[in-house]
C-alpha cells in the first residue's frame, strides 16, 4: 500500500499523540499509587457506615385463662384466681414498647335466670376482674376491668433510638459494632402474670350464687404486641474516592480521544 506524504505525516502524529498519552497514564497511576502507599493499606480498607434505624412490630399467640375457686368450697371466699409463671417470653432486642390487651366477659351476666335477679333489690353486682403483669425486675402493671369490657396494660422500654456512623474495614464488622451498642432489656426474659376475681354476691341468694360460680368457668384472653427498634447500615461514598474515580474516567477519556484522533484519521 502506498502512502502520501500527508498520510505518512499523520500516522507519525498519531503514533506521538498514542506514546504521550500512555506515558501520562503511566505517570497518573504511579503517582496514584505513591499516595495509596502513603496512606497505608489499612486506610484503603476502612468504610464508613451510616446507622438507620425504624420501628417494627410483632404479635406473640393469645392466651385464654381460666379463673378457679378455691378446691374447698366455702360460702365465705368470693374470689377465683389463676397465675402463670410462664406467660410470655421476647425473643428481639431494642423493646421500645409492650401492649398486653385483657378482654373479659362475666359469665354470669349472660344467664338468664341471673338477669331476672338482676334489677332492683335482688340484683347481683358485676364481678371485678384485676391482672397483673409482673416484668422480670418483679415490677406489678395492673390493670381492672368490671363486668365486660377490654383493657390493656403498657410497659414502656428505657431504650431510645440512636443514629450515628461506623467505620469498619467490612459491612459484618460494622454489625459487630453495631449490636455491641444493643439494648438487652426484656430480651429472652420471662414474664409472669397472676390474675383474681372478686365475685359479687348478694347474700339474699347467695347459694344460688354460689352454685353459678362453682359450674360456670370464667375466663379471660390476653393478646400480646410489642414494638422494638430495628437498625440498618448504609455505606457512605467518600467524597475523595468520588473525585478519585471521576480522574480516572477523565484520563482514561482522554485516551480514548487521542486513539481516535491516530486511528480514526487513517480510516478515512
Amino acid at each position: 500500500m502506498n502512502l502520501q506524504k500527508n498520510d505518512k505525516i499523520i500516522l507519525v502524529v498519531g503514533v506521538v499523540i498514542l506514546i504521550a498519552a500512555a506515558g501520562a497514564i503511566a505517570i497518573y497511576m504511579t503517582q496514584s499509587n505513591g499516595d495509596d502507599s502513603n496512606l497505608g493499606n489499612q486506610a484503603d480498607e476502612v468504610k464508613t457506615f451510616e446507622v438507620k434505624w425504624s420501628v417494627e412490630t410483632k404479635e406473640l399467640d393469645g392466651k385464654t385463662y381460666t379463673l378457679n375457686l378455691p378446691r374447698i368450697l366455702s360460702f365465705l371466699n368470693k374470689g377465683k384466681s389463676v397465675a402463670d409463671n410462664n406467660c410470655f417470653t421476647l425473643d428481639q432486642d431494642n423493646i421500645k414498647s409492650i401492649e398486653i390487651n385483657v378482654s373479659y366477659t362475666d359469665s354470669k351476666m349472660g344467664l338468664p335466670i341471673l338477669g331476672f335477679f338482676g334489677k332492683g333489690a335482688l340484683g347481683i353486682g358485676k364481678d371485678v376482674l384485676t391482672v397483673a403483669i409482673i416484668a422480670p425486675d418483679e415490677e406489678e402493671y395492673k390493670k381492672t376491668i368490671v363486668g365486660n369490657g377490654k383493657a390493656t396494660i403498657t410497659m414502656e422500654g428505657k431504650v431510645r433510638p440512636f443514629s450515628t456512623s461506623l467505620k469498619a474495614e467490612s459491612l459484618e464488622e460494622a454489625q459487630t459494632k453495631l449490636q455491641e451498642n444493643y439494648s438487652k432489656e426484656f430480651a429472652g426474659e420471662t414474664f409472669k402474670l397472676k390474675a383474681s376475681l372478686t365475685i359479687k354476691l348478694n347474700e339474699r341468694i347467695l347459694l344460688l350464687n354460689r352454685i353459678f360460680e362453682r359450674f360456670i368457668k370464667d375466663t379471660f384472653k390476653i393478646d400480646i404486641t410489642y414494638h422494638y427498634y430495628k437498625y440498618t447500615l448504609e455505606e457512605i461514598i467518600e467524597e475523595d474516592n468520588l473525585e478519585n474515580n471521576n480522574d480516572e474516567d477523565k484520563v482514561t477519556g482522554v485516551a480514548d480521544l487521542y486513539l481516535f484522533m491516530a486511528y480514526g484519521r487513517q480510516m478515512i
